[in-house]
């Protein structure tokens, strides 16, 4: 399991609850940051599925600058976003705000790469945050 698996599934289970809460600013440097980490995987249908989401409600983020995540991820813009945004929420932060909020990434990880069950569970967070 690598540091972007687990790094993934914590983000986009923060996503998924600031999306609830009715918080889309953090929705969408959560979802941001779970792009970075789809795209650190290879995983472009994730990715591509949290840059739909950031473009679909912020028409003017640097998200909508390009076609597809992988586009985005070689845009310098978005490099510094990246770090910007890890800056204020490390790996260990995110990990710590999942736990606060009762998301667990260790059961959904396999060894390698993202288990079904990790699958399962991303479909389903993205699925919270496509349904508006």
């Amino acid at each position: 399991m690598s540091a972007h698996d687990r790094d993934l599934l914590n983000v986009l289970s923060l996503a998924a609850t600031a999306h609830q809460k009715g918080q889309p600013p953090g929705r969408d440097r959560f979802l941001v940051l779970a792009m970075h980490h789809a795209c650190q995987l290879g995983e472009l249908e994730i990715a591509d599925a949290c840059r739909e989401i950031v473009a679909r409600t912020a028409p003017h983020h640097l998200l909508n600058r390009h076609d597809s995540a992988a586009d985005v991820a070689r845009d310098e813009g978005f490099v510094t976003l990246v770090r910007q945004l890890q800056r204020h929420c490390s790996s260990e932060r995110a990990e710590q705000l999942a736990s606060q909020v009762g998301f667990e990434a260790e059961p959904f990880l396999g060894d390698g790469t993202l288990s079904v069950r990790a699958r399962a569970e991303i479909d389903q967070l993205l699925r919270v945050m496509q349904a508006e």
